[in-house]
């Protein structure tokens, strides 16, 4: 699926620091806090669900990631009680 996209899988901790975009649900959990999410949080603002990935998928063609963000300002502020 991710190929089909014109994207790579980055599967090592070494290259997760190049991601331009991170799925961070295997689709069961809301959000699964591995070492590459944590790097990844530093690097890019799209940290996204599956759901973007099957929908790019069926479009063949990677959409918008805004609807489909699990982290936000906003909601990030609120649930990890911090402020930007």
């Amino acid at each position: 699926m991710i190929q089909s996209l014109g994207a790579e899988l980055l599967e090592s901790l070494e290259e997760a620091s190049a991601a331009t975009h991170l799925i961070a649900t295997d689709g069961e959990s809301i959000f699964r806090r591995t070492p590459k999410l944590m790097i990844c949080i530093c690097k890019t603002p799209n940290i996204l669900s599956v759901e973007w990935l099957e929908k790019s998928s069926i479009k063949q063609q990677l959409l918008d990631t805004d609807d489909f963000l699990l982290l936000d300002n906003e909601s990030a502020e609120k649930a990890y009680n911090f402020s930007m």
